[in-house]
């Protein structure tokens, strides 16, 4: 083989590597030689996106994933698990597209954590046992569809905690045990569909509080397309505050929610101490 044809399988050789590594999401600079192309694998292995965008007529991963691979990482990679608070964290943060599972174990606080943050998609199971509110913690989170398992059984607030999160279908069952503030917690969530409920919603209840407290109510009015069993999980979640000798709060489903119970099902909320409308 001549020098001349070999060199040009090399270069044939380069070109089809660098289309690979691309191809993985990678960006590889023109002016990269063949012996720097081992680091770029290496970031493959490292955090690339691994699926095959070609399969959906992609020609390598969107700049959008990649950004926003690469933001998360550089949190993760900067994380300081020794903080107390993650109050304000990422507020405003247009760059947030995947949250990164960090040690928020010591963190008292979520309260506006991801406050308008409209492209943010993805939360893992974060460590929340210690925080005692979250309120406004996804307040205008456009985008989020889902969010996991998160103990709020130290919390004593939700207020506004997902107001606005206009994509939304699915939440776990919340702990509200501790919790005396509920104002506009849910609203807007126009397609919430399936939802744990609130356990123990009205424990933390004072008997001093007048009848249909602000704070007190539980209001899913306008979220229409809440499963039966969703709106069971909220009313089967109420704590009997009639019982600890409460005023009556409210708990109001909307009429499109009403239809969807029979009158029974309902009994079970007011037997408790609940209005319900």
């Amino acid at each position: 083989m001549s020098i001349a044809s070999e060199i040009t399988r090399l270069q044939n050789a380069k070109a089809s590597i660098k289309t690979s590594i691309e191809n993985k999401g990678v960006e590889v600079p023109s002016a990269t030689t063949l012996d720097g192309y081992s680091s770029l694998i290496d970031s493959i292995t490292g955090g690339g996106a691994g699926e095959d965008w070609t399969q959906i007529g992609y020609d390598r991963t969107p700049q959008p994933v990649t950004d926003g691979f690469n933001y998360a990482k550089s949190i993760y990679d900067n994380w300081d698990s020794s903080q107390t608070t993650c109050r304000g964290k990422y507020s405003n943060d247009l760059d947030l597209v995947f949250m990164p599972l960090v040690d928020t174990s010591n963190s008292k606080s979520f309260r506006d954590t991801f406050y308008n943050c409209q492209r943010l998609i993805y939360v893992p199971q974060l460590d929340t046992s210690n925080s005692t509110t979250f309120q406004y913690m996804f307040y205008y989170c456009t985008s989020i569809t889902t969010i996991p398992q998160l103990d709020t059984s130290n919390s004593t607030t939700f207020q506004y905690m997902f107001y606005y999160c206009k994509s939304i279908t699915t939440i776990p069952q919340l702990d509200a045990s501790k919790c005396t503030i509920f104002f506009s917690a849910f609203n807007s969530c126009e397609k919430l569909t399936n939802f744990g409920g609130l356990l123990n919603a009205g424990e933390a209840y004072l008997t001093s509080v007048s009848a249909n407290s602000g704070n007190y109510a539980l209001d899913f009015n306008g979220i229409n397309k809440l499963t039966h069993d969703s709106l069971m999980n909220v009313i089967n979640g109420l704590y009997d505050i009639a019982t600890k000798g409460c005023n009556t709060q409210k708990l109001t489903l909307g009429s499109t929610n009403l239809a969807k119970l029979s009158a029974s099902e309902i009994s079970t909320a007011t037997n408790k101490g609940w209005s319900v409308s």
